[in-house]
């Protein structure tokens, strides 16, 4: 039977109606700063998609660009300032940064309580030693979405998080832990095998796939999970966009053939995405009235 489609452009419209209606019913305007550096084309799209869907709810949005050749000390000057306004109550930097760039610096630079996204040190922190005061990072916070729209128990089941990230994989285990999992996360190799998903996995990571209730994928090889390695009746939540450069199609790092044995299945696109974009638009509302209320 084939599985459940999980929608993310419907979730995520929900989520954004709620964020309109909190908009106008709580006299905020929340303000929401983007600091967008290189010319990555994907970086582009999806500054593009947010600063879309922030005018839609009434978000005041604003967008900083910086060349790949600026220096550091600029970007972590206008941070700074970012930080001491007022009517700004949220701040993203777009990743990856060009390779010039400490990712790390820039990132601590942020004021924690205005970091958006999610990826401020003192926030997973936070996330892995159970939570605290910050709203969980977005991407965390879709995929948990995502997962809870399948109203399947998680407690007693099996999850394993392919990624390149333990920013991600570790505190997505965290909750997945909380809610009654057990975890495993691994990374695969890097640079990503050309060969078939049997070789480019390890003997003891296909055994942690092929075991998983719910699996979550994000190592950006597309079609890197084929249906031989999926669990019948799992959850998958396809993370990975690549895009074809002959085609121009999105492809995610889970096969279309899985949804033949997979009980619920994430698209690409219109999965994962749409969902993340819609926890950013909470996220900053939270942040704004937060800063009412402090």
């Amino acid at each position: 039977m084939p599985a459940n489609i999980l929608d993310g452009r419907a979730i995520a419209a929900a989520i954004r109606d709620k964020v309109k209606e909190k908009i106008k019913t709580s006299g905020i305007t929340p303000g929401l700063a983007v600091v967008l550096v290189g010319g990555n084309p994907a970086s582009h799209t999806y500054v593009e998609l947010k600063e879309r869907a922030c005018q839609d709810v009434g978000i005041h949005f604003e967008k900083y660009l910086f060349t790949e050749t600026e220096p550091q000390e600029r970007v972590i000057t206008r941070i700074q300032e970012l930080n001491a306004r007022h009517d700004i109550h949220a701040i993203l930097v777009q990743l990856p940064l060009p390779n010039s760039f400490d990712e790390n610096a820039v990132i601590r630079t942020m004021d924690h309580r205005k970091d958006v996204d999610g990826f401020h040190p003192a926030n997973i922190t936070a996330v892995l030693q159970g939570g605290g005061y910050h709203p969980l990072p977005v991407l965390i916070k879709a995929i948990m979405r995502l997962i809870e729209e399948t109203r399947v128990p998680l407690a007693g089941k099996s999850a394993t998080i392919l990624g390149n990230s333990d920013v991600f994989m570790k505190p997505l285990g965290a909750v997945l832990a909380r809610a009654g999992m057990t975890v495993e996360w691994t990374t695969p190799p890097n640079p990503p095998s050309p060969k078939a998903s049997e070789d480019y996995f390890s003997e003891q990571m296909l055994e942690k796939i092929k075991n998983a209730d719910v699996l979550v994928v994000a190592v950006g090889k597309p079609w890197a999970i084929t249906p031989d390695l999926v669990k019948s009746g799992a959850i998958v939540i396809d993370v990975g966009t690549t895009r074809d450069p002959e085609t121009g199609q999105l492809h995610g790092d889970v096969h279309p053939d899985v949804a033949n044995i997979a009980a619920w299945i994430t698209p690409v696109p219109g999965g994962v995405g749409p969902v993340t974009v819609a926890m950013l638009l909470e996220n900053t509302i939270i942040l704004a009235e937060r800063f009412r209320n402090a």
